[in-house]
């Protein structure tokens, strides 16, 4: 048998039906809802949330400007009952892995290390405790992307649902 051109026509019309079925086979994988759903959760400030691994509560929230730069202080009242995996890192019980300034539109930095009200650094040990404790967090974004945002900022924590992280919920503030 001798390769003709209509050999080669049919070679390639059999590899475009390939490839087009593997390049629609990625792309439904790569757009893929469920994976991992989260699911958010709006609360107000001093409303306690309860969570299987955490109980906490906004108490205050302070905003200034300084320069180009807004500041966020947030005041929380929280109870670690068990790891929850913040950051997606098993066994996690820093809160502040999982805790951000979301401002549309806009970039913020992560909190700084959750500090007592008087400015001092919580330990590790403190962090791991379930006790009840008030902890201090402050984010930074540039002031002219807090000024643009056509939405509420809000600040959101993210809670995996379970140590193998097929769901999460983000519990949200909005902070006006």
């Amino acid at each position: 048998m001798t390769w003709t051109k209509k050999h080669s026509g049919l070679l390639a019309v059999v590899l475009l039906f390939v490839f087009a079925g593997l390049a629609i086979r990625q792309y439904r994988t790569v757009n893929a809802v469920g994976n991992r759903p989260i699911r958010e959760q709006f609360f107000v400030k001093n409303q306690l949330v309860k969570n299987a691994s955490v109980n906490f509560s906004i108490t205050n929230v302070k905003t200034k400007t300084v320069g180009n730069v807004r500041h966020v202080t947030v005041t929380m009242n929280l109870q670690q009952l068990k790891p929850s995996h913040y950051g997606n890192m098993k066994g996690n019980r820093n809160i502040t892995h999982g805790m951000w300034l979301n401002v549309p539109y806009g970039f913020s930095n992560m909190s700084t290390p959750m500090q007592h009200p008087d400015g001092h650094v919580f330990s590790q040990l403190e962090i791991d405790s379930s006790q009840k404790k008030t902890a201090v967090f402050n984010f930074t974004t540039r002031a002219d992307d807090y000024k643009l945002r056509n939405e509420p900022a809000r600040l959101s924590i993210l809670i995996p649902d379970n140590d193998r992280f097929t769901g999460f919920t983000k519990y949200s503030m909005l902070l006006g």
